[in-house]
């Protein structure tokens, strides 16, 4: 495997109104920490990062800014870059089923 071929990404999802965003947020995050934790791109990051002493790899919720109708969480996370698309496919249809059930 070639090393240093990752980026970082980030997926943005309108909240549904009358939920706890702060909780949607949360749950969002661990869809996203689940969904990229075998990734080998975190390894990597993770090698790069005690090297040249960068910031963590976590996947991170950020508080939900307000938008024109609502809430918005966006998370951001690492990835190799060819599988990026694949990765954000399982990442929606993850969060899809879990703002589904929700309603």
């Amino acid at each position: 495997m070639t090393s240093g071929q990752w980026l970082w990404d980030e997926i943005r999802v309108a909240l549904p109104q009358g939920d706890d965003p702060y909780e949607a947020a949360r749950r969002i995050g661990e869809i996203v920490e689940d969904e990229t934790k075998a990734d080998a791109a975190a390894k990597d990051w993770q090698r790069v990062k005690r090297h040249h002493g960068a910031r963590d790899s976590q996947p991170s919720p950020h508080q939900p800014p307000v938008r024109q109708n609502g809430l918005e969480a966006m998370v951001r996370y690492i990835t190799r870059a060819p599988q990026r698309n694949a990765a954000q496919a399982r990442i929606f249809a993850a969060i899809v089923e879990l703002l589904h059930r929700a309603v």
